[in-house]
């Protein structure tokens, strides 16, 4: 036999974990031990009228749902922090980790505030110390560590929601603090959210996701200022839970990626799947993120022409083929048309119909996913667990409703799955569905009552679920469309018409812009500066500084014979004026009869990111922070590419652009190195720069190395080597990293 004890701490703190939790060698005893414990958990929900393989199946999901997050305090009381110091827990609370949050926001932790609802409070006393520690809140905390995985600061939305429930045991202050602290960084694509209004998909990985959660999260933010009499915060955030809309095409109908001119992705399919940290959506695709606005569905029907085009929306999606575009996206799964129950962007969609006061769809649809994705089998969910929000949802669902909008302190009502399921609460009270003639062909309600008294509406809210008593159901095999289908026994959730803004496209100018492909010219260039906002007046400069109204009005294309940097923006009155445009071009010098600059790769890039082309290193043109944008090359291993100058010139200086963005395992080269030859044979060294990545440096940026030369040659050999293995301390250790280099830039 072979006893086991860890700590985060020391070896001391795991022999004492060991000495309190596992004293003696009697097996028995200690299994029968976590069986009672479990069962004190399990017995939170009772159920009757299941089969037996459905009861597995329920509580199976009730325990998955209950696993995480984990018990971080040693039984000493100490526990090593965010700030990687050692620190004692104070008597008010434990620590805990696996903040899984942007799956666990949606259903976990509003499941916590029904069955667990002073431990949730110790989660998020846990989350403020992390804070406190840390600088921001967990976005995805493992281990007291910040793993920079998944979007969004999905902290807030859990804090707020236990709030609004009156679920107070923490600094409500400090919750506030923390929340606009992690709301107003300048990383992951928040800088333009706040300046701009919408995240360009040609600076951030995951745009349009990124985007749509960040303004449900500022809604949260929003509530908690008015909850606590801030008014001007108030404001602010709910001018900025709005920004979705910025990002919504009404010409198609679909979340789309948006270009820092206002351009729109070309081309465009919503069908088209992208993973982590590429294309505009994490894990999905416009499908599953267009009905992402829990916080103004009102708007988001608005948007879409009404509720019946809202419902018929929903229907296309459920109609629409199942098919996943990107081999790689493993997370969609679990798919009826293009709704995925296997991961989360799309398990609060089924219940939007409530809100266009189509119930009985809802059910139909809920009722599907229940019997059809959910199994007692060990391949029983239809995706990844991803610490209980799966179970979660089938939880929540097969009780009869579930929380689309964590923080409005509803519930939206599905279809109860058991003949009686009840919740036995911490307050001593017991809250009981009840569904009369529930089978799997009776899956309609017919009617309800509430108490006893008739219950038409087709949502419930937390303070009636924790007072106690029965929902009670009557089923039919049929859909009664008259049942909770009117306007004022729907579920509504809106930004108030005082605080709605005009579309961005009323407020703001967006970013002029040069349709160049080169950078590069030989004896002069000819730039036209264009605006997607009609009746703007572009102002520019050719000397590199901030352009004001000032500069000179450009007034039609004009020519450049030296290499210059082009400056614009463009005014309108009335507007909030464009960002600055910085376009660099340049000329290169050759003489009489000399040919373009040409380059091999001894070391190729590698597969899908060589589709730039051999010359996209030398081409001029400066790539963006979307290594996707078609101009980056990848390396999955090393880099070596030799550039033949056509003639030996004198070189003062050789540049190099590289990017790092750590979450999709792209790091900086650990050594660059330049070499000089006049004959392709024996290179000469010129210069080496050696760089590290830290495990703080989640944030991307593009790097430009100079290396000084002063010496003239007609090939330079350009060789930048990668770390073999991702550092211990990244996510994905134990795999190669990546190498994106885009410009190779040689000054005469």
């Amino acid at each position: 036999m072979v006893k086991v004890a860890i700590s985060a701490v020391d070896v001391e703190g795991a022999i004492k974990n060991m000495e309190a939790e596992a004293p003696h060698w009697v097996f028995d005893d200690y299994k029968d031990q976590a069986t009672d414990i479990w069962n004190e958990h399990l017995h939170k929900i009772n159920i009757e009228g299941a089969s037996e393989a459905q009861k597995r199946t329920f509580y199976t999901s009730l325990y998955h749902a209950q696993i995480a997050p984990n018990l971080y305090t040693d039984a000493d009381g100490r526990y090593r922090g965010m700030d990687k110091a050692i620190h004692s827990v104070t008597p008010s609370h434990n620590m805990y980790t696996i903040f899984s949050l942007w799956d666990t926001f949606r259903a976990t932790h509003p499941l916590f505030t029904i069955i667990e609802p002073e431990r949730n409070n110790e989660f998020i006393n846990t989350m403020l110390t992390q804070y406190q520690q840390h600088g921001t809140l967990p976005v995805w905390e493992l281990m007291a560590n910040e793993t920079g995985t998944m979007i969004g600061y999905h902290s807030a939305p859990v804090i707020w929601d236990a709030f609004v429930k009156g679920q107070r045991d923490f600094d409500a202050e400090l919750a506030f603090k923390a929340m606009k602290t992690s709301a107003m960084k300048d990383h992951i694509g928040l800088k333009d959210y706040k300046e701009l209004g919408f995240i360009p998909m040609e600076r951030e990985g995951n745009s349009v996701s990124k985007q749509v959660e960040y303004a449900y999260d500022d809604w949260c933010i929003a509530q908690m200022a008015k909850a606590l009499g801030q008014e001007e915060d108030y404001q602010n955030y709910i001018h900025r839970a709005q920004n979705y809309r910025n990002v919504f095409d009404t010409s198609v109908g679909f979340l789309r990626g948006r270009r820092a001119d206002g351009s729109w992705r070309t081309p465009f399919d919503p069908i088209e799947s992208s993973i982590l940290g590429s294309g505009d959506f994490t894990e999905g695709n416009s499908w599953h993120y267009t009905f992402f606005a829990p916080h103004d569905v009102t708007g988001l029907m608005d948007l879409m022409g009404g509720d019946v085009a809202f419902a018929a929306k929903i229907d296309e999606m459920f109609n629409q083929e199942a098919i996943v575009t990107n081999q790689n996206a493993h997370d969609i799964s679990g798919l009826i048309g293009q709704y995925a129950q296997g991961n989360e962007p799309s398990h609060h969609v089924a219940y939007l119909y409530n809100f266009a006061g189509q119930p009985w769809k809802t059910q139909e649809k809920v009722a599907l996913i229940l019997d059809s994705l959910y199994t007692d089998q060990p391949d029983g969910i239809s995706g990844n667990e991803d610490c209980g929000q799966l179970s979660a949802w089938y939880v929540f669902s097969a009780a009869g409703f579930y929380p689309v909008t964590p923080g409005s302190g509803d519930y939206i009502i599905g279809t109860p799955l058991f003949e009686q399921l009840s919740f036995n609460l911490d307050n001593g009270q017991q809250f009981t569905v009840k569904a009369k003639g529930r089978s799997k062909e009776a899956l309609y309600i017919q009617s309800a009552s509430l108490n006893g008294e008739p219950f038409n509406r087709s949502y419930i809210q937390h303070q009636e679920i924790m007072a106690g008593g029965v929902l009670e159901f009557t089923m039919g095999t049929s859909p009664n469309k008259t049942w909770a289908s009117q306007p004022e026994a729907r579920p509504v959730t809106t930004i108030p018409e005082e605080y709605r803004l005009a579309p961005i496209e009323e407020r703001m100018v967006f970013a002029p812009y040069i349709h160049e492909t080169t950078a590069l010219f030989t004896q002069q260039k000819e730039i036209a500066i264009h605006c997607n906002t009609p009746g703007v007046s572009i102002h520019y400069n050719l000397n590199g500084t901030n352009v004001s109204e000032n500069d000179p009005v450009y007034t039609g294309p004009f020519k450049i014979s030296e290499t210059k940097k082009v400056m614009a923006r463009a005014f309108k009155e009335g507007m909030k004026p464009s960002e600055l445009l910085s376009r660099e071009f340049i000329r290169a010098h050759f003489n009489s009869g000399e040919t373009y600059p040409s380059i091999q790769y001894n070391l190729a890039p590698s597969r899908p990111y060589d589709k730039a082309g051999e010359k996209a290193l030398i081409d001029g043109y400066r790539a963006s922070m979307d290594f996707h944008d078609g101009q980056w090359l990848g390396f999955n291993r090393n880099m070596e590419a030799i550039v033949n100058l056509g003639a030996p010139k004198k070189v003062e200086q050789v540049r190099l652009s590289f990017m790092r963005n750590v979450g999709s395992w792209i790091l900086l080269p650990r050594t660059m190195t330049v070499y000089g030859s006049n004959n392709n044979q024996s290179f000469t060294k010129l210069g080496a720069i050696t760089t590290t990545t830290l495990p703080q440096e989640h944030e991307g940026i593009i790097s430009e190395f100079h290396f000084p030369v002063n010496a003239s040659f007609q090939y330079f050999k350009i060789s930048a080597e990668a770390l073999p293995l991702l550092p211990d301390w990244h996510p994905g250790a134990g795999n190669r990293p990546w190498i994106f280099a885009d410009e190779i830039i040689f000054e005469y």
